[in-house]
């Protein structure tokens, strides 16, 4: 990754439509999502989730989120000004851990 900096992200912090997580457990899997999971191997450390869960994050159907990379420091204020314009789905899904190899760890 281009900073080189390392990063934690909390599984179980991310989003999903159940419909999403039902259809990937019937192995129902986009073709394009493998290759995309080929391509973030090198740099993701997936740690013990399930293969289907690691498909699930590298569907290459999503458009994904927004991701906001702020200090830490500002996160709730600016949590409480997307929960109070409606958007109620909002929340801190991980954090950088500093200077290391940039790469990506689901806890």
């Amino acid at each position: 990754m281009g900073s080189a900096c390392d990063v934690h992200v909390y599984f179980d912090k991310l989003p999903f439509l159940r419909e999403v997580i039902n259809l990937a457990a019937a192995g129902i899997i986009p073709g394009g999502t493998y290759n995309n999971l080929d391509f973030v191997r090198q740099d993701v450390d997936f740690g013990t989730l399930t293969r289907t869960d690691q498909l699930l994050l590298s569907d290459a159907q999503t458009s994904g989120g927004l991701l906001v990379a702020m200090k830490a420091s500002d996160a709730n204020n600016y949590l409480a000004d997307l929960h109070n314009n409606g958007f109620s789905a909002a929340s801190v899904i991980g954090e950088f851990t500093g200077k290391g190899t940039g790469k990506i760890k689901i806890l």
